[in-house]
C-alpha cells in the first residue's frame, strides 16, 4: 500500500507499499492537458495548491463543479490586492459570491506556506486522486512547465484513498478560512455596498472591521453612559458571537486590561480598561445624551464645565494669550508674528473642535453625502525644525486634557496604525506628530479613504491631524488638508525651556468652557451650511471672550485663513528666495517662472496660488505670466510705488 506522510515542511511524500486494488499510474504532463482532462466530469473537489488564480477557480465550476474545498499554500491577500490593482474588484466579488453560495470555501495558512499538490475529485461512487508538482494555474493544469503526476481511480472506499483525505485533513488543520470574517460583514450589507466594502478590506489587509468595530465601541459607550454607575469593581462583558476574530487573537490583545475568557465571553475589569497607559489612543466619548465631552484618565473624568464663571473663563483666556505672545520672543519668516498666531489660532481651533470632528462629519454626510464623498479636512501643521509643531501638540493635549500626554511619533504613520488605533471608538485627537517626507508620500490610502470609504456613523473617527517639516504635500493630500505654517524659530535657550515647562505646569480649564458652549452651538446647528469646519469654533471663542468682558485679540481668524490674507503669496515667495525651487527668465515682456525639479502636475497646482490678474499659463515645468507688472504688484506689498532701484532690488532678493 502507498503511505503519505507529513514532513515537517508539510511537502506531501509518498512511499512504496502495496498497489493491486487501485488503479495507479505516473505520467509527465506536457501540453495535452491531461490533469484538466482527469478534473473533468467532478461534482465535489478537494484540493491543495500552492498558487492558484481566481479565473483557474472559476474553470472549475465551468467544468460542472457543484462543490469545491481548496487550500491555497499562500496567503491570499496579497495577490488580491494585485488584482484589485490591474483588473479591478468584480472578479473577486464573484468569487466570494460563490463561497456566500456555500459552494466554495478557500483556506489558507495560519504559519508556515504549503508546498503540497493534491486534487480529489468525486463523482458518485467514484474518487480520483491526483498528487505531485502541477499548481492549480492554467499553465500547471496544461502542462507548460512539464510536470509530474500520479493519478488514481478508486471505485470504493481504498485505504490509500482514506490517508490521501487524511492528508488533505491534516492540511486543512492548520489553516484559516478566507473572508469567514469579510462575509460576517457583509451580511449586514447592501448588495450595493458589497463591491466597496471588499475593496476595503483587501486594500488594508484588515482581519476584522464593520460590525466588530461597532461591537467594540459599544463597550465604550455603555462606559461612559451608564448613569451613575462609576464602581471601578464592574466587569465589562464582550461576547465572542458578535466578533469575527477567534478568542485566541482577541484574548492577546486583551491581556493588558486583565480580560478573562468564560464561556462564549471575554470579561473585562472596568478599573484596567479606563486606565489611561492602556490604550495607545486614549478613550474619549462625545455623551449626546448629557451633552458632556468624557476621558478614561484612571478613571472617568468629564470635560465640559457644568456653570460658566466668567472670571475663570478670563484666567483661561490670560493663559491662552500668553502663548501667543512666546512668538514675540522668536524670530519669524516672511509673514511676520501676526500670520504666525493667525495660523497658530486657526491650528488651535481645529485641535479643539477634533472632539467634535465625528458628529461634524455624521452632519456632512447627512446633508451632502451623496453629492460629496470626501469628509472633513485633515490639519497639517507645517514649518521647519525648532518652530515649536511638538510643542503646540503636546499643549493643546494638555489643555484639553489637563494631563500631559504625547502625540503619536511621526514615524508610525502608516494605514495599519491609523486603523489600530481606533479599535473601541474614540474621539480623542489624533496626532502624529513630525511625519517624514517618505511617510507622507506613501499615505495616499489613508487620505483618500480615511473619511470616503472608512468612515461610519455607528463607530467614532479621531480627527486627523499631522505635523511635519515637509511643506509640499502631494495632489490627493494637499486637497483633503487645511494647512497651517508655523513660519518661525524657536532658540532653544534656557530661557524659553523655562516658559514652555511653565505653560505645561499651569493648570488651564479652558477646554471645559469651550466645550460647553460648542456643545450648545452645535445642537443648534440644523443643517450642512458651511465648508469651513471652524465655524463653531470661530463663534465659541468669541463668546468666551464676551463672557469674560474681554477683547478678543485681532490674530484670533473669524474667518478662514485664505479669506484673511493670500497664503499664495508667501509660498512664491518663498520658493523663488528662501528654498530657492524656482527661478525667474524674462524675455520681452514675458516672464517665466521655472520649476527645474518639480512635477507637471506640481506646477500646474502652484498656478491656482497666483492672483489671476498676472494671466498665468502653466506649460511643463514652468509658468508663463503674460502680465509682469500685476504679478510684482502682487508678490511685493508697495512694489507699485516704489523707485527703480528699489524695484530691481525687490524682484531679485525679494
Amino acid at each position: 500500500m502507498l503511505k503519505s506522510q507529513a514532513s515537517p515542511s508539510f511537502q506531501t511524500h509518498l512511499a512504496p507499499a502495496e498497489i493491486s486494488a487501485a488503479n495507479i499510474s505516473i505520467e509527465v504532463l506536457k501540453s495535452n492537458n491531461r490533469l484538466d482532462k482527469i478534473l473533468k466530469d467532478g461534482k465535489e473537489l478537494k484540493f491543495i495548491s500552492y498558487s492558484t488564480s481566481i479565473d483557474s477557480l472559476l474553470d472549475f465550476f465551468g467544468m460542472g463543479y457543484e462543490k469545491i474545498d481548496f487550500i491555497c499554500g499562500q496567503y491570499l491577500i496579497g495577490p488580491f490586492k494585485k488584482i484589485i490593482k490591474e483588473e479591478g474588484i468584480p472578479k473577486i466579488k464573484k468569487l466570494n459570491d460563490y463561497i456566500r453560495e456555500g459552494r466554495l470555501t478557500v483556506y489558507v495558512p495560519k504559519t508556515l506556506n504549503f508546498h503540497t499538490k493534491l486534487y480529489i475529485i468525486k463523482r458518485g461512487s467514484q474518487t480520483r486522486t491526483a498528487i505531485g508538482s502541477a499548481n492549480a494555474t492554467r499553465s500547471g493544469r496544461k502542462g507548460r512547465m512539464f510536470e509530474t503526476m500520479v493519478f488514481s481511480e478508486y471505485n470504493y472506499q481504498h485505504q490509500l484513498l482514506k490517508e490521501t483525505e487524511e492528508a488533505f485533513q491534516q492540511h486543512k488543520e492548520r489553516c484559516e478560512v478566507l473572508f469567514e470574517d469579510l462575509n460576517k460583514i457583509l451580511d449586514n450589507k447592501s448588495e450595493e455596498e458589497h463591491e466597496r466594502t471588499i475593496e476595503n478590506y483587501l486594500r488594508n489587509d484588515l482581519k476584522f472591521a464593520g460590525e466588530e468595530a461597532k461591537e467594540f465601541h459599544e463597550i465604550t459607550k455603555n462606559v461612559f453612559e451608564n448613569d451613575g454607575d462609576v464602581n471601578e469593581s464592574k466587569i465589562l462583558s464582550l461576547s465572542l458571537d458578535k466578533v469575527s476574530r477567534t478568542s485566541q487573537s482577541l484574548m492577546k490583545g486583551l491581556r493588558k486590561f486583565g480580560a478573562m475568557k468564560e464561556g462564549n465571553q471575554i470579561l473585562i475589569p472596568r478599573r484596567k480598561f479606563l486606565q489611561v497607559e492602556n490604550h495607545e489612543l486614549p478613550l474619549m466619548h462625545f455623551d449626546k445624551n448629557k451633552n458632556q465631552i468624557k476621558m478614561a484618565l484612571d478613571g472617568e473624568h468629564c470635560l465640559t464645565a457644568k456653570d460658566l464663571d466668567p472670571e475663570k473663563i478670563a484666567e483661561s483666556l490670560h493663559l491662552v494669550e500668553s502663548y501667543f505672545d512666546t512668538v514675540d520672543l522668536a524670530t519669524c519668516g516672511d509673514s511676520g508674528p501676526v500670520a504666525v498666531k493667525m495660523n497658530m489660532a486657526e491650528a488651535m481651533f481645529s485641535v479643539f473642535t477634533a472632539p467634535f470632528a465625528h458628529e461634524l462629519m455624521r452632519i456632512k454626510r447627512k446633508y451632502v453625502g451623496l453629492s460629496v464623498e470626501r469628509g472633513l479636512r485633515f490639519s497639517v501643521i507645517y514649518g521647519n525644525s525648532h518652530n515649536g509643531k511638538t510643542f503646540f501638540s503636546k499643549l493643546m493635549l494638555f489643555w484639553i486634557t489637563g494631563n500631559i500626554i504625547r502625540p503619536q511619533p511621526g514615524g508610525d504613520f502608516t494605514t495599519t496604525k491609523v486603523h489600530s488605533l481606533n479599535d473601541w471608538g474614540t474621539c480623542f485627537p489624533l496626532i502624529f506628530d513630525d511625519v517624514p517626507t517618505r511617510k507622507l508620500k506613501e499615505s495616499e490610502t489613508t487620505f483618500k479613504e480615511y473619511y470616503e470609504r472608512w468612515w461610519t456613523e455607528d463607530v467614532p473617527t479621531p480627527y486627523l491631524i499631522i505635523t511635519t517639516n515637509e511643506y509640499k504635500l502631494e495632489a490627493w493630500a494637499a486637497s483633503r488638508s487645511k494647512k497651517y505654517e508655523f513660519d518661525v524659530y524657536f532658540k532653544n535657550s534656557v530661557g524659553n525651556q523655562k516658559l514652555t515647562n511653565q505653560l505645561l505646569t499651569q493648570k488651564n480649564d479652558i477646554f471645559l468652557y469651550f466645550s460647553n458652549l460648542f456643545i450648545e452651538e452645535l445642537n443648534n446647528k440644523q443643517s450642512y451650511d458651511s465648508e469651513d469646519e471652524n465655524q463653531i469654533a470661530r463663534k465659541v471663542w468669541k463668546r468666551l471672550y464676551g463672557l469674560a468682558k474681554r477683547e478678543m485679540p485681532s490674530y484670533f481668524p473669524m474667518e478662514p485663513l485664505d479669506k484673511l490674507y493670500d497664503p499664495g503669496i508667501v509660498q512664491f515667495r518663498n520658493m523663488i528666495y528662501r528654498d530657492k525651487i524656482a527661478h525667474i527668465s524674462k524675455k520681452d515682456d514675458v516672464l517665466k517662472i521655472v520649476f527645474p525639479d518639480c512635477e507637471t502636475y506640481e506646477v500646474k497646482a502652484y498656478v491656482k496660488l497666483l492672483n489671476q490678474n498676472c494671466a498665468p499659463i502653466s506649460r511643463g515645468k514652468s509658468i508663463t505670466i503674460r502680465n509682469p507688472e500685476a504679478f510684482w504688484n502682487w508678490l511685493n506689498l508697495g512694489y507699485e510705488n516704489m523707485g527703480r532701484f528699489g524695484k530691481w532690488y525687490r524682484r531679485k532678493y525679494g
